[in-house]
């Protein structure tokens, strides 16, 4: 389970689709050859976004800059999520975000729930350009 256990109908459908689109991911080596990192960031990582009925923010590194496979991949995303009742996102990043790291990419590397792949180190607040 990826959520809280507080509104159990929605959150079983939320983590329904997001092992669906894990299996895709996992399954289909066009995207696992150009996800290098998927998971989960914000209030859904701490377990809040279904209870405090907050968006849910996937975060996806890709291994290459690749718009037209960026497209690719949210619409698939968004075919898998369409029904949920609460916002969900898609926040894609090249690989150019480990060398200049965002206050986005912080909270993810260092709150985040990683689902696929993995990141090899923490990132230090300091190295978030101001």
């Amino acid at each position: 389970m990826f959520f809280h256990k507080s509104y159990p109908t929605l959150e079983k459908k939320i983590n329904k689709r997001i092992n669906l689109f894990l299996s895709e991911l996992k399954n289909n080596s066009d995207l696992s050859e150009f996800i290098d990192v998927f998971g989960i960031t914000g209030p859904a990582a701490r377990g809040q976004a279904v209870k405090d009925m907050s968006d849910i923010d996937f975060y996806c590194i890709t291994t290459k800059l690749a718009p037209f496979k960026s497209i690719k991949l949210r619409n698939k995303f968004i075919n898998f999520f369409k029904d949920i009742p609460v916002e969900v996102e898609l926040l894609i990043f090249s690989p150019r975000i480990y060398k200049k790291p965002d206050l986005m990419h912080y909270e993810f590397v260092n709150g985040g729930k990683i689902l696929y792949g993995k990141i090899n180190k923490k990132i230090k607040l300091e190295k978030i350009p101001k």
